[in-house]
C-alpha cells in the first residue's frame, strides 16, 4: 500500500475518557495518513466530546447491543480500502511508526496482522508476565496452537468479504475469525515493531469472569478431542506450571506480595476456563446441525425388502439379508444367552455393499463386519470362529466380529469416525433395533474431530506404501485386486478428509458425492487435491468392483501417493492452523498429532511400547507414523517403508 494513501483506523470506545485522547493523538501522529472511525458504546464519562475532536466519523453503538463481531462487521461496512486497522480506545500507539509497521507486514496471502502490546507501568506482575509471554519477540507464541489480538490489528477487506466475523460470540471473536481464515489458506502475522500500550488490572472476580468467557468461546471455536476428560492434563498441571512461573517472575522483581496472590489468580483462571469450556461445549452441541440418523433396520422380523446393496438385485438382497439374520441366530445360539445384540456395519450396514458377478451369479464383495454386544465379555472365541468359518464357506467373504462389548462400553465410545458411521448406518441382525440410538453417546451424532481424518489418511497412506512394496520389490507378481482396492480407498479417503474439514461429511456414499461436488464448486483450488470424477469412480468401484476396475501401474500409484501427501499436509494445516506445510517441515514439527494419547495415565502404555522398540520415550509411537508419512509418500525408500509398516501394523 502507498504511504500516502489514507487508511481507516477503527477505534472501539466505552468510558475511556482517561486515555482515549492519548490513543487518538497517537493515531494522528503516524507517518501514514489515517481517517478515524470511532464506534462508541454510549459512553457516559464524557468520551464522546473528546473523540469528536479527532474522529472523521462517529458511529454510536446503542447501550446493551454491543456484540463484538457485529460491531466489527459494521465498521467494515462503514469504511473502504483494502486494509482496515482496528485499535481499542485504551491502546495508545508507542511511536509514530505503529501504523506503517502493521501495514507493511502484509504479504500476498496475509489476511490479518496484529501488533505487539506492552504493559502499563502500574500493571499487576502476573499480567505483565502474561503480556510478555503472549507478545514479546513472538518466539513463544509461534509454538502455540493459535495467537491473535484484535486490540491493535489490521485486516484485509477481501478476506473479510469471504469470511465475516461471527455475530454470536461475546468473547474471542478475533481468535475465531483468524482461526477460520487460516483454515482457508490465509496467513496471520505478528508485527513486533508495531507497539501499543495495553493492560488491565483485573480483580479476582473480573479475571474469573473473563476466563469463563474465553473458555466458552474456545470450546465453540476449536475442535477438541478429550479435553473434558482430563482435569490433570488440561487444568491442574497448567495451573501449577503457571503458579511456579509467576513465583519466579515476581521474586526477580521483588514484588513479594504476589507470592501470595498469584495462586489465587491462577486458580480463578483454571476454574473459570473449565466452567466456560463446559458451557461452550453444551452450546456448541445444542446449536449444531446434527446429521439425521438413518432408520435402523431389524432383520429379526424377516429380511423381506431389506436393502444391503443399492446395485444388487432383489434376489441378491433377500438372500444376503436372510444369511445375515441366520448369522445373528447362530451367534446367539453359540453364546448361550450372553448375546445382547449383533450389529452389521460397513457398506452392507449402510445399504451400499459391493456386488460382483461370478459365473453369472451375484456375489457379495465386501466383508461382513459385526459389532458384538454381550452381557459378559468372557466369550468363547472358538465358538465365534466356528460361526465365522461356517458362513465364510457359504458367502466366499470374511465374516468378522468385533471384540466383545457391553452396553457400558457403548456408552463410553470415543468420538471416532468408525463409531459415528456405525451409528448412522447399521442393521441389527439380533437384538433391539434401537439399541445404538438409545445408548451411543450423543457426541457421535456430530461430525468427528479432524484428527479422525488425519488417522484415515494415515491408514490409507500405509496401504499405498504397502502397494509400492508389492509393485516394485515383491518376488511374486502383485495381486491386482489388492492394488486397485488400495488405490480407490486412498481416493475415497482424500475426498472424505476434504468433506470432514469443511463440515460436509455424511455417512452415505451418495450424500458424500453430492457434497464433495458442492465443496469443490465453492473452493475450486481443492481440485489440486482431488477431482470429483476420481471420487465418483472410486464410489462406483465400491459398488461394482468387477465393472469398474482400473490397471494400477507405477505412474498411477505415484500420482495418487502424491495427491494423498498433498491432502495430508493440507488437512494438517487446516487442523492446526499452520500454513505452508511441507513434508520436511511436518516431519521436524515437534507438535503432538494426538494430544489425548499423551495424557499422564497413558505414559506407562507408551513407555512399554517404546521400550519394546528399544526407545526411551513417553510419546505415543503412532506420532512417529504421522511425522514420516508425507516424506515416505514423496520418496518411498524400501527399508524405511518396511519399518513404517511394521510399526503401523502394531498400532492399527
Amino acid at each position: 500500500m502507498s504511504e500516502k494513501a489514507p487508511v481507516w483506523v477503527v477505534v472501539r470506545s466505552w468510558n475511556d475518557a482517561w486515555i482515549v485522547e492519548r490513543t487518538l493523538q497517537g493515531v494522528r501522529r503516524q507517518t501514514v495518513p489515517a481517517r478515524i472511525l470511532v464506534m462508541d458504546n454510549e459512553s457516559t464519562d464524557g468520551s464522546p466530546d473528546i473523540v469528536r475532536r479527532y474522529a472523521d466519523l462517529l458511529d454510536p453503538v446503542p447501550a446493551g447491543t454491543y456484540v463484538p463481531g457485529r460491531v466489527l462487521n459494521r465498521a467494515m461496512e462503514l469504511t473502504d480500502g483494502e486494509f482496515v486497522v482496528f485499535l481499542n480506545s485504551d491502546c495508545p500507539p508507542q511511536n509514530d511508526q505503529w501504523l506503517v509497521e502493521i501495514l507493511s507486514a502484509f504479504e500476498q496471502e496475509t489476511g490479518a496482522v496484529f501488533s505487539r502490546q506492552t504493559s502499563r507501568p502500574d500493571c499487576y506482575p502476573i499480567f505483565v508476565r502474561d503480556t510478555e509471554d503472549t507478545f514479546g519477540n513472538g518466539a513463544l507464541q509461534a509454538r502455540w496452537r493459535h495467537c491473535f489480538s484484535m486490540a491493535s490489528s489490521a485486516v484485509r477487506r477481501s478476506v473479510w468479504e469471504k469470511t465475516p466475523f461471527r455475530n454470536d460470540l461475546t468473547y474471542s471473536e478475533d481468535i475465531d475469525w483468524t482461526w477460520r481464515i487460516k483454515q482457508h489458506g490465509y496467513g496471520v502475522k505478528y508485527a513486533p515493531l508495531s507497539v501499543v500500550e495495553h493492560s488491565h488490572n483485573y480483580s479476582l472476580k473480573q479475571f474469573w469472569k473473563r476466563q469463563r468467557g474465553e473458555g466458552q468461546a474456545d470450546a465453540q471455536i476449536f475442535e477438541w478431542d478429550d479435553w473434558s476428560g482430563s482435569r490433570l492434563r488440561y487444568s491442574l498441571l497448567p495451573c501449577l506450571r503457571q503458579i511456579v512461573a509467576d513465583w519466579r517472575f515476581v521474586a526477580k522483581r521483588g514484588e513479594w506480595a504476589w507470592l501470595f496472590w498469584a495462586p489465587f489468580y491462577r486458580l480463578a483462571q483454571m476454574h473459570g476456563r473449565r466452567r466456560g469450556f463446559e458451557k461452550g461445549l453444551k452450546i456448541k452441541f445444542e446449536s449444531s446441525e446434527l446429521p439425521p440418523l438413518k432408520e435402523p433396520v431389524d432383520l429379526q422380523d424377516g429380511p423381506d425388502g431389506v436393502t444391503l446393496s443399492q446395485v444388487g438385485s432383489e434376489e441378491f438382497n433377500s438372500g444376503l439379508a436372510e444369511t445375515v439374520r441366520l448369522i445373528g441366530q447362530r451367534t446367539a445360539q453359540v453364546l448361550e444367552g450372553n448375546l445382547v445384540a449383533l450389529i452389521l456395519g460397513g457398506g452392507y450396514g449402510r445399504g451400499e455393499g459391493g456386488v460382483v458377478k461370478v459365473n453369472g451369479k451375484e456375489r457379495p464383495y465386501n466383508d461382513l463386519d459385526f459389532t458384538l454386544l454381550v452381557k459378559q465379555v468372557s466369550v468363547s472365541q472358538d465358538a465365534l470362529r466356528a460361526v465365522s468359518h461356517e458362513f465364510e464357506e457359504i458367502l466366499g467373504i470374511d465374516v468378522d466380529y468385533s471384540r466383545p462389548l457391553t452396553i457400558g462400553d457403548v456408552k463410553k465410545w470415543p468420538h471416532w469416525l468408525m463409531w459415528h458411521d456405525l451409528l448412522h448406518g447399521h442393521i441389527v441382525a439380533y437384538g433391539d433395533r434401537e439399541i445404538l440410538t438409545k445408548h451411543a453417546p450423543l457426541h457421535l451424532r456430530q461430525l468427528p474431530p479432524l484428527v479422525e481424518a488425519t488417522r484415515l489418511l494415515l491408514n490409507r497412506g500405509a496401504g499405498l506404501l504397502w502397494s509400492h512394496l508389492i509393485l516394485h520389490h515383491a518376488d511374486e507378481p502383485p495381486d491386482p485386486d489388492f492394488l486397485v482396492r488400495n488405490y480407490f480407498k486412498a481416493v475415497l479417503a482424500i475426498g472424505d478428509a476434504i468433506l470432514l474439514a469443511r463440515g460436509l461429511y455424511r455417512t452415505a456414499y451418495s450424500s458424500r458425492a453430492e457434497r464433495l461436488e458442492e465443496g469443490l464448486r465453492r473452493e475450486p483450488e481443492l481440485a489440486d487435491l482431488l477431482h470429483h470424477d476420481e471420487y465418483t469412480k472410486a464410489l462406483r468401484f465400491r459398488l461394482r468392483p468387477d465393472q469398474n476396475r482400473v490397471d494400477i501401474d507405477p505412474e498411477k500409484l505415484a500420482r495418487i501417493s502424491h495427491r494423498l501427501k498433498l491432502a495430508f499436509l493440507w488437512l494438517e494445516g487446516v487442523r492446526t492452523g499452520r500454513t505452508g506445510l511441507t513434508a520436511e517441515s511436518y516431519r521436524l514439527d515437534p507438535s503432538r498429532r494426538e494430544p489425548a494419547q499423551t495424557q499422564p495415565r497413558l505414559w506407562p502404555r507408551n513407555l512399554y511400547h517404546n521400550l519394546k522398540r528399544k526407545k526411551l520415550s513417553l510419546t505415543y509411537p503412532r506420532e512417529e507414523l504421522y511425522r514420516e508419512l508425507p516424506s515416505l509418500l514423496q520418496a518411498p525408500e524400501p527399508a524405511a517403508v518396511r519399518n513404517f509398516l511394521k510399526l503401523w501394523h502394531r498400532f492399527n
